[in-house]
């Protein structure tokens, strides 16, 4: 199955920006508790590269 990572706003306590990873064959959203964590991870490290290059 083929993921591809987008950026999505999502309402929540934080109201913050979050990294969902979406499966473009079937188009559902990844729920599980490890994919949140891998998630969480590759943001994480996202914010600090892109802090970086600003």
């Amino acid at each position: 199955m083929v993921y591809s990572l987008k950026w999505n706003e999502v309402e929540d306590d934080t109201d913050r920006r979050r990294l969902i990873c979406c499966s473009q064959a079937a188009g559902l959203m990844v729920n599980s508790q490890a994919e949140a964590g891998r998630l969480q991870r590759i943001e994480n490290f996202l914010k600090k590269y892109f802090s970086r290059l600003l």
